[in-house]
């Protein structure tokens, strides 16, 4: 019996030094995969703050070029004149485009000639139209059958 209570004592004290140094090693092992996780956050938010920078210094770069351009450059100052404030030459028409509003601003009715715009063909829409042309295939084709049908047996 002492035989067993000495070998129970070697077991454990080789059982219980080991235990704690493999709760020693996974705890480091937790905290260094923590810190791994969050420095691989981190760099790729550096990557992309970087990119951004990138993209926001190329901005500038356009914006320092556009503001020297208008300072400077008469054809730069004319063209955007002409774009955004409408400017033009004497005796010259300008045309401004934009969404085009084919209702009467006094009755609110609608002016256009186009007739895919009015009445029922506005309502139907795109799905409308392939479904009436896959309707119509079917009906010339029962319509052909009918016709061969009705040829064979004369």
């Amino acid at each position: 019996m002492e035989e067993k209570t000495i070998s129970i004592k070697r077991y454990l004290s080789f059982l219980i030094p080991l235990l704690l140094a493999m709760a020693i090693v996974i705890s480091f092992s937790v905290a260094i995969a923590r810190r791994h996780t969050e420095w691989k956050q981190v760099l790729s938010k550096k990557k992309a703050l970087e990119k951004d920078v990138e993209k926001l210094q190329k901005k500038n770069l356009e914006l320092h070029k556009l503001r020297d351009g208008l300072l400077y450059d008469p054809v730069q100052i004319e063209k955007e004149a002409r774009e955004q404030l409408g400017y033009g030459r004497p005796e010259e028409v300008i045309y401004k485009g934009g969404d085009f509003d084919a209702s009467d601003p006094a009755t609110g009715e609608d002016t256009s000639n186009f007739p895919i715009t009015e009445g029922r063909f506005r309502r139907v829409g795109l799905l409308g139209f392939f479904a009436a042309v896959i309707v119509l295939t079917a009906g010339f084709f029962g319509l052909t059958y009918w016709y061969e049908n009705r040829r064979i047996r004369q």
